[in-house]
């Protein structure tokens, strides 16, 4: 072959193979659009099946840990749509726990079939199964998330266990075979119900002994065998030879590829079976019977929330007939203010399939009435699952919460009691571990038994614990424990030692309440302190009055209705010289002379009639044959139940009645003369009330007159002669009075500090316990001899008209105190002498006193209180006791500012004692000082200025406050001392001192009144220690204070 014809063929064959390479490029583009359209296709179907893929897919940005996308079964499964959880970080919904250390992202770890958490709308936790692979979309890396919710699968574990448990132990006869008809497993009830085992049946055969029919055998076999189920009744020979006729109910066990594998045969005795039906029919019986019957009501309604069935109760709540609550709608009676409320439940129960069981509700009868409902709704669904409506019980509870509301009031106030009651209201608490403690106390409990109010709780039960009477120790352990033990109520009476020292009866009540790990014991701790000494005093007046009535001077006799004696005391059976055993039985008819039966029979049918009956005169027949006058009174005894079950007579010896009259006779002459006498002391009281002012006024001067006369002067032994007779009559107008107050009385010597202790408890309780009753006695008081009842009379009639003068709380102080009176002291009172006196005062801060009462204080019968609260004879009695002992009293008292009685008791210097000469008394010092005398009283700021003046002072004199300002300001020089009334118009003593200080600083200040210092400084008029005295007082007295004060630092 020629050169060129190669070269042709070459080309030949080049271009065949062009040509080739063309076809098979053409048949490539061909490809590749069938290819990409084929892409197409299956990006959709994995797009379809990604997104309904049953199994949850989510795909994670591996970066940002982002979800990128998430299928349908996800979203369900998160309870979320898609828009609210696309873009967010995984870890918001599933494994919240891996936040920081992802297992793959962080660790690097496989995750394959492994369990985690979900989180189903972001809250409820759900167990998943978890598979993860790596993914690249587009050059970037991304995790695909594969899941399933094992909650089911764990749950149909449990109920595979539950189910093979359940035929195990099921009351039917249960029997499996292969496909063949080898019968291989039977449970229990199979072996009691036929009597065989399985091997025995696996030889024989369960069709040729267990079927009485072959037949039936052969039909069941078939049935199955063709893919059909078997049910109806057949009838079984057991082993014993009995015949059964049981409900067969038998199918085919299919693999997953419908393959029949094994056989299934269910026997249920249909005897036991048709007494079951027959239960089951008297039950759906029963339970008409009851929804009709219930107190609440039943209702079923449609979804619109139409009425659809309703029990009789639901018609009564709501006040319809039944033809009218048919169909009604329930925007027709509910309440309009919880309309929209009901429809929220309702659609979050339409919604959720989960009832409501705690749903409150208001609606209103068709009266108008509105009616609390409380109720439980659920959902009601077909068969199919559908929703078609809602039923509920409806309970009305309308009493409910205004038993509720008044609770809650009731709870108010119980606080305000539990706050204000004179009790302690505690809780304690006992700890199955031991342990004991307080949980609360009320504020009582600071007051009542002096445990600081900031005291810790927990250290409250010790310190309790610590201050129980040592006697009462035990037996409070006991109780408490015992209580703890039993469960049972706290009750218990006990003595508490306060750290004050006294003790105090309390009595503990409480009632236990079991919570987790204790128990809580509720309750209140009384003070009985007073009742206590109230049961003491009762059982000894009990013990007094059986004492009292054997030994009482009266006849006293109980017999039964128709007379006979039942009791009589030892008075009697002395008088009459029986014996018990000689009257016990008796009628009390034979014991009266015969002559009186008839009156004695017609007085005791008044008896019953009236109850009580008498004085009645009738004679009694004692041992000796004799008859004694006696007066009967006599009443109705009653029995417990209230009947009449007797009589008692209580008969009183009259034969000395005679005597008695004579005796009334002599009295009321002492009468007569009493009342002469408390007219002569009323005229008395009266006449010395002036006499003695102008005697204070004349001695006085007198006194002042005499300082200026020699002794030689005729005109001195004048003065002598006007003071000696002023004195005389002081001292006539003093023995008047103790002639018109004189009393048979029994003095003995004795320490009137002990006497007044002795009595504190009394008075207390006299006067009750809003009012202080303070004691102050004296350092070594003198003796003095004076009948100690008499002091109790003096104290009690005090307390009582200070305690009527005191409204509300207020304050009685009663002091001692050694005072010798001088003559100084005694020229400016006529009716003082001189000598060592024990002073007893007795103050109040009650409503006090003008000058005109006090003006007839101790005249007979005169007295300011109502009708019936007083005598009038109170202070003339003390004023009476006081004269006869050779004392004398004072008061002083201002309106709105209390009243304070100044009782002076003669010092007892016993027989052998000689009275000493009078101690020589210290010169006063004279002095050259200014002084302002401020009193609203004329004579006494006269007679001040005067003593004053005569000792070198300046004294400049105002009669009140206003003026004694103004002499203050417009003086030129020096005030170096001020002496001023405490109580005066305008303003007091103390409030003047002030503005006087304001002028002068370096002022001193003596301050005057009629009350004593202690009690003027409790009035918050004067603070304690200042400079005072009190009134009266002798010009020795009053020079002394004025230099003492002055020369104060």
């Amino acid at each position: 072959m020629t050169e060129h014809s190669k070269i042709i063929q070459g080309l030949n064959a080049e271009i065949n193979v062009l040509k080739k390479r063309i076809h098979d490029l053409e048949a490539m583009e061909v490809n590749r659009e069938r290819v990409e359209e084929a892409l197409k296709q299956s990006e959709s179907r994995l797009a379809a099946i990604f997104d309904n893929d049953p199994t949850g897919k989510v795909i994670i940005n591996r970066r940002t840990r982002k979800i990128f996308d998430i299928n349908r079964s996800a979203c369900e499964a998160l309870g979320l749509p898609k828009e609210k959880i696309v873009g967010n970080v995984c870890h918001g919904f599933f494994c919240p726990v891996e936040w920081n250390s992802c297992p793959i992202i962080d660790k690097g770890q496989c995750v394959d079939r492994s369990e985690r958490v979900m989180l189903r709308q972001g809250v409820f936790s759900v167990p998943i199964l978890k598979t993860v692979v790596p993914l690249q979309l587009d050059g970037e890396d991304f995790l695909l998330e594969s899941f399933i919710d094992i909650t089911e699968r764990k749950r149909a574990e449990e109920n595979l266990l539950l189910i093979q448990r359940a035929v195990e132990n099921s009351s039917d006869a249960i029997g499996l075979a292969d496909a063949q008809g080898h019968h291989f497993y039977q449970n229990k009830a199979f072996t009691r119900l036929l009597g065989y085992t399985v091997d025995e049946l696996k030889v024989k055969g369960v069709a040729q002994t267990v079927y009485a029919d072959q037949q039936v055998a052969l039909n069941v076999f078939e049935t199955i065998m063709k893919g059909g189920a078997w049910s109806g009744e057949v009838e079984d020979v057991a082993k014993d030879g009995r015949r059964l006729t049981v409900m067969l109910r038998a199918d085919a066990i299919k693999d997953e590829n419908n393959k029949i594998i094994g056989l299934l045969a269910i026997n249920t005795d249909i005897t036991e079976r048709k007494k079951a039906e027959e239960k089951l029919h008297q039950s759906e019986e029963r339970y008409r019977t009851i929804l009709e019957d219930i107190q609440e009501g039943y209702f079923e309604v449609d979804l619109a929330g139409n009425f659809t069935f309703f029990n009789d109760t639901l018609c009564r709540v709501s006040g319809y007939p039944k033809e009218e609550l048919m169909g009604m709608n329930n925007r027709q009676y509910t309440d309009k203010e919880d309309l929209k409320r009901i429809y929220q439940v309702y659609h979050e129960i339409f919604i959720t399939g989960k009832p409501n069981t705690e749903f409150i509700w208001k609606i209103r009868r068709k009266d108008g009435a509105a009616r609390y409902i409380e109720g439980s709704i659920s959902l009601m669904k077909d068969l199919s699952g559908k929703p078609t409506g809602f039923r509920g019980i409806a309970h009305d509870i309308t009493e409910r919460q205004e038993t509720q509301k008044v609770l809650l009031e009731n709870e108010k106030r119980l606080c305000g009691i539990t706050t204000n009651m004179p009790g302690v209201v505690f809780q304690f608490y006992a700890k199955v571990n031991g342990e004991y403690g307080i949980s609360y106390v009320s504020e009582r409990m600071a007051s009542i038994f002096e445990v600081p109010s900031d005291t810790e709780l927990d250290a409250l039960f010790p310190i309790f614990i610590s201050h129980i009477h040592e006697e009462d120790l035990d037996r409070f352990t006991s109780s408490v424990q015992s209580a703890v033990q039993e469960i049972a109520p706290w009750d218990f009476e006990g003595r508490y030692v306060k750290p004050s020292g006294k003790v105090l009866w309390f009595h503990a009540m409480s009632i236990p309440t079991r919570l987790e790990d204790r128990l809580v014991f509720d309750g209140i701790l009384l003070d009985i302190t007073d009742r206590k000494h109230a049961e003491d005093a009762l059982r000894e007046s009990e013990e007094l009055y059986t004492r009292l009535v054997d030994t009482i001077p009266d006849v006293i006799i109980r017999t039964d209705l128709v007379g006979n004696i039942l009791f009589i005391n030892d008075y009697a059976l002395q008088r009459g010289g029986y014996g018990w055993q000689e009257l016990e039985g008796r009628n009390i008819l034979e014991f009266l002379p015969p002559e009186e039966h008839p009156d004695a029979a017609q007085y005791i049918t008044r008896i019953m009639t009236e109850g009580k009956l008498g004085p009645y005169d009738t004679h009694f027949i004692i041992k000796d044959g004799s008859s004694i006058p006696f007066e009967i009174t006599s009443g109705v005894f009653h029995s417990k139940d209230g009947k009449p079950c007797g009589y008692v007579h209580v008969c009183r010896d009259i034969s000395l009645r005679k005597e008695a009259e004579q005796e009334k006779e002599q009295l009321q002459e002492r009468l007569n003369q009493s009342q002469k006498m408390e007219s002569v002391g009323r005229l008395a009281g009266g006449v010395a009330h002036d006499f003695n002012n102008m005697l204070s006024v004349i001695l006085g001067h007198a006194e002042l007159a005499m300082e200026k006369t020699s002794h030689d002067q005729p005109l001195h032994d004048h003065l002598q002669e006007i003071r000696k007779a002023a004195e005389r009559s002081a001292d006539l107008t003093r023995q008047l009075l103790a002639f018109a107050r004189k009393q048979t009385v029994s003095p003995k010597v004795i320490d009137l500090n002990e006497t007044v202790a002795g009595m504190l408890k009394m008075l207390q309780r006299l006067i009750g316990e809003d009012i202080h009753l303070s004691w102050l006695p004296g350092m070594n008081p003198w003796p003095v001899k004076i009948d100690p009842s008499q002091i109790d009379q003096i104290l009690a009639n005090l307390c009582v008209n200070a305690r009527d003068a005191i409204a509300g709380v207020g304050k009685v102080s009663i002091e001692t105190e050694n005072v010798r009176i001088d003559e100084d002291f005694c020229a400016d009172h006529p009716d003082f002498t001189c000598g060592d006196f024990l002073l007893l005062a007795v103050s109040d801060n009650g409503c006090g006193m003008d000058k005109e009462i006090q003006a007839k204080l101790f005249e007979p019968f005169f007295t300011t209180k109502d009708v019936g609260k007083g005598t009038g004879l109170g202070l003339a009695t003390i004023y009476g006791i006081v004269k006869q002992n050779g004392g004398f009293l004072s008061v002083y008292s201002e309106p709105g500012l209390g009243t304070t009685f100044k009782i002076y008791l003669p010092r007892h210097v016993g027989k052998a004692e000689q009275a000493g000469t009078e101690e020589p008394r210290e010169p006063v010092i004279r002095g050259h000082e200014t002084i302002l005398v401020v009193e609203d009283e004329p004579a006494i700021l006269d007679l001040s200025k005067i003593m004053l003046k005569q000792q070198g002072y300046q004294v400049l004199a105002a009669a009140t406050p206003g003026e004694a300002i103004q002499l203050s300001a417009e003086h030129q020089g020096e005030i170096h001392l001020l002496i001023t009334d405490v109580v005066m118009p305008e303003m007091n003593g103390r409030d003047l001192a002030k503005k006087i200080l304001s002028l002068y600083p370096d002022i001193r200040r003596l301050f005057m009144s009629g009350y004593t210092a202690d009690t003027i400084a409790h009035q918050g008029i004067l603070d304690e220690g200042v400079c005072f005295i009190q009134k009266p007082f002798s010009r020795r007295d009053l020079l002394a204070r004025v230099r003492e004060a002055l020369d104060r630092g």
